[in-house]
C-alpha cells in the first residue's frame, strides 16, 4: 500500500559523508525511528537491506512560535547496507525559520576512525580530542562527549567483547582451551577443573563458584623447566581482584591448575626453590597446600617489606627512622647470602645500641628473610570479556619475545653502550701500578687482575626536569641543548621564531658549540 503522504525527493544516491553535512546544514532534529528493512532505493535485483531512519523537527524557535502544535516537519533516510549510498525525502515546513545550531553528525570515515582508536583502549575524551587534527574540525564544531563515549561503548559491547556475560565468557575461555595440539606460541586457557569432556569448567564468580581462569602458552611453561636454583617464582595478585575478598582456597585452586598443567606440558612436576608472595597469609599457607612435597623458601616482596616498616616506624624519631631504613635498604642490595647474614647481624647489633629500637628489634627477628623482586602492577578498568582477549594476546607476544635466561651475571648492553661512549671521550684509562705505590712495593698486585679508571662525565644542568644529566646519549644531548636554547631567543635565517623566552632578554645567536655526536650529523 503506498504511503498517504507525499514526501519530496531532497538527494539520491548521495555518499555518507555528502549526507552528514546536508544534516549539519538543516535546523535541529532528532531521531525517532532507526530500523533495517528491504531495500527499495537501490536497482540491484539481489535481495539486501537498508537503514531507514525517520527524523523530526526538535528546533527550540519551531516550539516556541507554535506550542500547541508540534512541527509538521520530517525527514526520512534511506540508507543502502550494499551500496552504501544514502537518499533524503522530506514533508512540511518548518513553524519558524529561524535556525538553531543542528546536531553535530559524525561521518562514517570519522566513525571508523573512532573504532580504531577504542581498538587501542583509548579512552572517549582522548578519542574525541583525536578527531580535530585528524579530520580539520575546530574545538567548537567536535561532536558531543556523550556521542563519542555511545560510539566506543557500543562498540566496544558488541564487537571487543567488552561485557561481563557469562555465556560468551564461558564460550571465548572454552574456544582458547588448552587442546595440546597448540603451538608453541599460541596462548590457551586452562582452569583447575575439567568435566568428563575435557572442557573447562568456568564459575560465575559467587563464593561457592569462584571464577578463575589461566592463561599461558607452551613457550612460558618450557621457559621454566630448569633449575629450581636459578629463578624466584613470583606470586602476585593485583589485577581485576580484590585481595581484600582473595581467601586461602582460590590461591590453592590457582596453583594446583598450574601445576597440573606444567605437568601436562613438560612432563614433569614444577620445581620450587624460591618463591615470592605478598604479605598475605592466603598466599603463603596456599602454597604451603599445594607445594607440601617440596622443600622451598617463601620470600616477601621488598614493596611490604617497606610498607611494613613504615607502619611500625611511625612512632619512632626521624634519627632512628632513617637508621632503620638504611639498614633494611643495605641488606636489600646485598650481592650474597653470606653478605646478607654478616650485615643483618651488624645491623641488628646498631640497633641494641638504641632502647627505643628494642621492640621493633624484636619484631624484626620474627620475621623470614627480606628480599625483594621488582613488582609492577598493571591494572585496567576493562569488562571481563574484553580483559581475557588482552590477557591471551599478551601472553603471545610474551612467549615471541622471551629474553635469554642467563645462569651467570652477563654484561648488559646498555653498560657496554656506555663503556663505549666513555672510552671515546678519553674518560676510561687503564690505572697501571706504579714502582712507588704500596701496593707494588707488597707484591699484592695481580698480574691476571686489570684495574680501569672511570672518570666521570660532564654533567649539564636540565631546567625542564630540575635535575642535571650526563652528557652520553644522542638523547641526554638533545634535551640537554634543548633546555638551554629554552633561555634565548633563537632566529634562523630560513625559519621562524619558535623558542622564546620573554622573561629574560639575550642577544640572538646560535649555540656557541655543539656535541661530538651531533657533529656528524
Amino acid at each position: 500500500m503506498s504511503s498517504p503522504h507525499t514526501w519530496n525527493l531532497l538527494c539520491s544516491g548521495v555518499s555518507s559523508e555528502d549526507a552528514a553535512v546536508l544534516l549539519q546544514g538543516m535546523m535541529k532534529w532528532k531521531k525517532v525511528k532507526s530500523q533495517l528493512m528491504s531495500s527499495t532505493s537501490c536497482s540491484s535485483g539481489a535481495p539486501h537491506s537498508m537503514r531507514y531512519r525517520l527524523l523530526c523537527c526538535a528546533c527550540k524557535h519551531c516550539a516556541d512560535a507554535v506550542p500547541y502544535l508540534h512541527c509538521a516537519w520530517r525527514l526520512k533516510v534511506l540508507v543502502c547496507q550494499e551500496a552504501a549510498t544514502v537518499d533524503m525525502h522530506e514533508l512540511g515546513d518548518h513553524h519558524c525559520r529561524a535556525r538553531t545550531p543542528s546536531n553535530s553528525c559524525i561521518t562514517l570515515r570519522q566513525r571508523h576512525f573512532i573504532k580504531e582508536l577504542a581498538r587501542e583502549n583509548l579512552v572517549p575524551m582522548r578519542i574525541r580530542h583525536a578527531l580535530g587534527p585528524k579530520f580539520g574540525i575546530r574545538p567548537a564544531a567536535l561532536p558531543s562527549l556523550r556521542t563519542v563515549q555511545n560510539i566506543v561503548h557500543h562498540f566496544r559491547r558488541t564487537r571487543l567483547g567488552g561485557n561481563d556475560k557469562r555465556k560468551a565468557i564461558m564460550e571465548a575461555v572454552r574456544a582458547s582451551a588448552f587442546s595440546g595440539r597448540d603451538g608453541d606460541h599460541d596462548a590457551f586457557t586452562f582452569t583447575s577443573t575439567y568435566d568428563g569432556s575435557v572442557v573447562p569448567e568456568v564459575g560465575n564468580g559467587s563464593d561457592a563458584r569462584p571464577f578463575l581462569v589461566g592463561m599461558t602458552t607452551k613457550a612460558l611453561l618450557r621457559n621454566s623447566a630448569r633449575d629450581p636454583g636459578t629463578f624466584v617464582l613470583h606470586l602476585d595478585a593485583t589485577f581485576k581482584l580484590i585481595t581484600s575478598q582473595l581467601q586461602r582456597e582460590h590461591c590453592a585452586a590457582a596453583l594446583v591448575a598450574l601445576r597440573c598443567m606444567y605437568a601436562r606440558v613438560n612432563g614433569a612436576e614444577l620445581q620450587v626453590k624460591f618463591v615470592l608472595g605478598d604479605a598475605d597469609k592466603a598466599q603463603h599457607k596456599a602454597f604451603h597446600d599445594v607445594f607440601a612435597d617440596r622443600s622451598f623458601t617463601y620470600l616477601m616482596c621488598f614493596y611490604h617489606v617497606v610498607a611494613k616498616l613504615r607502619e611500625r616506624s611511625r612512632g619512632l624519631s626521624s634519627e632512628l627512622s632513617a637508621l632503620v631504613y638504611k639498614g633494611v635498604y643495605d641488606l636489600q642490595f646485598a650481592r650474597s647470602e653470606a653478605e646478607f647474614v654478616e650485615q643483618k647481624e651488624a645491623m641488628l647489633k646498631e640497633w641494641a645500641g638504641h632502647a627505643d629500637l628494642t621492640a621493633f628489634t624484636a619484631y624484626v627477628k620474627a620475621q623470614r628473610q627480606l628480599r625483594e623482586l621488582a613488582v609492577l602492577p598493571h591494572t585496567a578498568r576493562l569488562k571481563m570479556g574484553l580483559l581475557l582477549a588482552q590477557l591471551l594476546a599478551c601472553c603471545g607476544h610474551r612467549s615471541m619475545a622471551l629474553p635469554l635466561f642467563s645462569l651467570a651475571p652477563t654484561c648488559p648492553s646498555t653498560l657496554q653502550t656506555r663503556t663505549r661512549g666513555l672510552r671515546r671521550r678519553g674518560l676510561l684509562s687503564e690505572n697501571v701500578l706504579t714502582r712507588s705505590s704500596i701496593n707494588f712495593l707488597l707484591g699484592d698486585a695481580d698480574p691476571d687482575l686489570v684495574h680501569v679508571r672511570a672518570v666521570p662525565p660532564m654533567r649539564t644542568s636540565v631546567p625542564e626536569l630540575n635535575r642535571t644529566r650526563e652528557d652520553m646519549a644522542i638523547t641526554a644531548q638533545f634535551g640537554v641543548h634543548y633546555a638551554r636554547m629554552e633561555f634565548r631567543s633563537v632566529v634562523d635565517d630560513f625559519h621562524e621564531e619558535i623558542l622564546v623566552n620573554r622573561k629574560r632578554v639575550q642577544n640572538v645567536g646560535r649555540p656557541q658549540n655543539i656535541d661530538h655526536a651531533l657533529q656528524r650529523l
